[in-house]
């Protein structure tokens, strides 16, 4: 999307219009696209519905599906996911709970 931004925008200039008309044109798509996406939102409550959305992120595997939303029911919203690669085939889960203080 943005290259398809950036090369139409490059024709504009080439015709003419001012680069600050076009920034300001895309700052206004931005902000009609953020209150659409405010508008049609909708809360993420059940595990079922973690899943669901894990399953697009995971690109359909089910195995990281299960996992991930798991990790994100058990952190609750405002928690933390670290993920880091592994030395083994295998994928696992171990949810460590600790409170951060910053001062």
């Amino acid at each position: 999307m943005i290259d398809n931004v950036c090369r139409e925008g490059t024709k504009l200039i080439r015709h003419g219009i001012s680069p600050i008309d076009i920034k300001n044109g895309i700052m206004k798509g931005k902000q009609t696209i953020l209150e659409y996406l405010e508008e049609i939102k909708k809360p993420v409550e059940s595990k079922e519905e973690l899943y669901n959305v894990a399953m697009v992120s995971t690109n359909y595997d089910e195995y990281l599906s299960k996992l991930l939303s798991e990790a994100v029911y058990q952190t609750g919203k405002n928690g933390t996911i670290h993920i880091e690669p592994g030395r083994s085939f295998d994928t696992t889960l171990i949810v460590k709970k600790y409170y951060s203080f910053i001062i």
